[in-house]
């Protein structure tokens, strides 16, 4: 049964109109390895985080369930509320891979890791970008897939300590419309590919051996690449809608 409750659920969200929305977890969705970053901040200015034993019961205008059993991330781009991670100007609703019980209990770059999901960007700012995945490590993005004005490109750190920017691959042109991505790393050799076309692959530790001594982890949502009250369109932001997300280990 789908549960529904009221926005309620931490004082940092309280101010605003209890409404009520679906749980994603109680949907189709598997968020037990999982935790949810929430745009709006926590009493000591930090970011929302919705952990994974809150998740099985947790929704808000910022991450839900609708109508139609998709997962749906919200984002806006202006707002007094906002906040940003710290080293980021961009605001996000999005998941973080939690395979064990703390944020460092993650993988490297050896064995098999993949994320698949299917998804709909339905709403984007005048940038016209959102990130809707991520490989991550604790010092850089080692990919991103992002959807820009209906294409989709990966975005792939040469080095890890970020320097000398991101080989950047044009993967697919799906526009509004319904596509897939599948994020692979497979012994230190990175693929990433939409709709079973065009393959983006780079073996980042050949590339730069220092991504082996990261540890990484998935994300997945919608992370706006707009500054927050850079843009002042009321409701603008991003919004995208996943059909199915799953990782294999």
């Amino acid at each position: 049964m789908k549960k529904l409750i009221a926005l309620c659920v931490l004082s940092a969200t309280s101010a605003y109109a209890a409404t009520t929305y679906i749980a994603p977890a109680t949907g189709p969705f598997d968020l037990r390895q999982w935790k949810e970053t929430l745009p709006v901040a926590n009493s000591s200015g930090g970011l929302i985080e919705i952990m994974p034993d809150q998740l099985a019961t947790y929704a808000s205008k910022y991450f839900y369930l609708d109508s139609n059993n998709k997962m749906t991330f919200w984002a806006p781009v202006n707002g007094t509320d906002l906040v940003t991670t710290k080293n980021s100007d961009y605001p996000r609703s999005e998941l973080r891979e939690m395979i064990g019980d703390n944020d460092r209990d993650d993988w490297n770059w050896e064995g098999h890791h993949t994320m698949k999901a299917c998804l709909w960007v339905a709403q984007v700012p005048s940038t016209k970008k959102v990130v809707i995945g991520q490989i991550h490590s604790y010092n850089n993005p080692l990919i991103k897939l992002q959807w820009e004005n209906g294409s989709v490109y990966s975005l792939t750190k040469r080095n890890e300590d970020g320097s000398n920017g991101d080989i950047k691959t044009l993967l697919a042109a799906p526009g509004t419309s319904k596509f897939c991505y599948t994020i692979d790393s497979n012994a230190g050799v990175l693929n990433v590919a939409v709709d079973g076309g065009k393959t983006s692959t780079y073996d980042y530790v050949v590339g730069d051996p220092n991504w082996k001594n990261q540890k990484f982890y998935f994300k997945a949502g919608a992370y706006c690449q707009e500054k927050i009250n850079y843009e002042t369109t009321p409701g603008a932001g991003c919004k995208v809608r996943f059909g199915s997300l799953a990782t294999a280990h």
